[in-house]
């Protein structure tokens, strides 16, 4: 940037919610822009209960981003950028605002936008612009009135530094006592939308034809029920079923570091995401920048950032259903038998890991780390000046 410019930012960093971690890295970025000042507005939490957390960031880091200034009383800005939930789509005239946004079940009820009602409506009232981080969630604020002008595909990203493969040598000691075994990984909130049922019955069929296998599941207990819907899935299971899994499965739940989550994506084999609806789905591209192959469902935002070099994709079949009365979308029904079929053939193949292992982080590298995004976004907010 040539040009001295000041960008508010309007959101949440505290918290090891994506928002907040989206909305922290991009700051860190930010930082280093020698022409941009930067202030932050903390909005309140969408859940009252949630509260402030400082492990996943290294102390420095998180020191860095703590001690983002507000904006001074009688300080200007030149643009805004809010990253927060429920969606604050009101303009900051004449100043430029970004309002990032995403849509799981590719819909965005009256529930999801600040003063209710239809977004479309909400945008014809407001020139602020929709940062929507995948296709998919950009389709759900167009099915739901807003202009295609006004909806731009800007992703999420990954920091290289953090995200990576793991030196042969290293993984080779540090799997030493499951050196035999073959690993599954899956992160996420165990909410309804990541599959989590259809994994685990998929699992005890796999484990039944490959002893060897293993599958750790990493929960967010920090702001989510996800140990009591883990074991609420758990006990949906068969006695047999329930029998096979429980000696081969690892349950974690509290928040790791960054390092501490890329060590689990670097010693395992193979990342499953099997979900039924996701704004973007940043494990999939962290696992994929880590060099490990990934199971994820075909026709869902992942489409926007994998490859059949690193990814198995299962076939799934488009169902409409409802979040809220206002809130028509789509639901992704996976092939049950397909992913069974996808998890045996990542277990046989010999091809997978070594082709994923380059493939994966070159494909990351060409698009989606934090400073390629972050440099998307200055262009948006200040066309005339990147």
């Amino acid at each position: 940037m040539n040009t001295p410019r000041t960008l508010l930012i309007e959101g949440w960093r505290s918290i090891p919610h994506s928002y907040a971690i989206i909305n922290s890295f991009q700051c860190l970025e930010f930082l280093k822009e020698p022409n941009l000042t930067l202030r932050h507005r903390d909005i309140p939490y969408a859940n009252p209960r949630w509260k402030d957390a400082n492990r996943a960031f290294p102390q420095q880091a998180h020191d860095t981003i703590a001690a983002i200034p507000a904006l001074g009383p009688n300080e200007k800005y030149d643009a805004v950028y809010r990253i927060t939930y429920p969606y604050i789509v009101r303009s900051s005239d004449p100043r430029k605002a970004l309002v990032y946004g995403t849509a799981e079940y590719r819909c965005i009820p009256s529930t999801y936008i600040v003063g209710g009602g239809p977004v479309g409506a909400a945008l014809r009232n407001s020139s602020a612009i929709i940062v929507a981080p995948s296709n998919w969630s950009r389709d759900g604020f167009l099915a739901a009135g807003a202009n295609p002008d006004r909806v731009i595909v800007v992703p999420n990203g990954i920091d290289p530094e953090i995200f990576h493969p793991m030196p042969d040598a290293d993984r080779l000691q540090q799997r030493s006592q499951i050196a035999d075994a073959f690993v599954f990984l899956s992160l996420g909130a165990m909410t309804g939308n990541k599959g989590i049922l259809d994994l685990l019955k998929a699992f005890a069929i796999v484990a039944q034809k490959f002893p060897h296998v293993r599958i750790v599941l990493k929960g967010m207990g920090q702001l989510y029920q996800s140990k009591g819907l883990f074991v609420a899935y758990a006990n949906q299971l068969t006695m047999p079923e329930r029998q096979i899994i429980q000696p081969r499965i690892t349950y974690v739940d509290n928040t790791l570091s960054f390092t501490d989550m890329a060590r689990l994506y670097q010693l395992a084999d193979v990342y499953v995401s099997p979900y039924k609806g996701e704004g973007f789905n940043m494990p999939v591209l962290e696992a994929a920048a880590c060099g490990i192959p990934v199971i994820c469902t075909a026709g869902g935002a992942t489409d926007d950032f994998t490859t059949d070099d690193f990814a198995l994709r299962v076939n799934a079949t488009r169902l409409p259903c409802h979040q809220d009365p206002d809130g028509a979308g789509t639901i992704l029904q996976i092939d049950f038998d397909h992913l069974v079929h996808q998890m045996m053939t990542a277990v046989e193949s010999r091809e997978l890991a070594p082709k994923a292992r380059v493939a994966g982080p070159a494909f990351v590298a060409n698009g989606f780390t934090w400073r390629q995004v972050t440099q998307k976004l200055l262009k948006i907010l200040f066309d005339d000046d990147v």
